[in-house]
């Protein structure tokens, strides 16, 4: 998943919707990780190796349950915040099954608005 996240990067995307839902693998035998629906993706930069200035209003682009509390303030999104997309994503996908519990504490929150538990991160002025 992450070799496919740093691919996407490394052309200058960033992702902002990386859920379960928007990844697969290709094949068994040699996993590849897909990454799908790039309808929400944004160029960070210029075309050439330049990154954007960050623009002072950003409306939320994600699925609140793996965004970062960064993203859901309407901040600029950046590479960190599809990290933290893959982080929670990975939380999810390695959860043992035998547990009843959930790996993400936000999961069954009902203030679907942000699913806010996380949304009070500290700030990070991360490119």
């Amino acid at each position: 998943m992450l070799k496919g996240i740093y691919d996407l990067h490394q052309q200058g995307l960033l992702h902002r919707d990386l859920k379960p839902d928007n990844m697969g693998l290709c094949s068994e035998e040699q996993p590849v990780t897909l990454l799908f629906d790039l309808g929400m993706s944004r160029m960070y930069t210029d075309g050439e190796s330049d990154i954007r200035p960050p623009r002072t209003c950003c409306p939320f682009r994600g699925t609140p349950e793996w965004a970062s509390g960064h993203a859901q303030k309407g901040r600029e999104q950046t590479r960190f915040d599809d990290l933290i997309a893959w982080l929670y994503v990975s939380c999810e996908l390695f959860a043992s099954e035998k547990d009843p519990t959930q790996p993400l504490p936000w999961t069954y929150r009902t203030n679907n608005r942000m699913r806010c538990y996380h949304a009070h991160e500290p700030s990070l002025n991360i490119v």
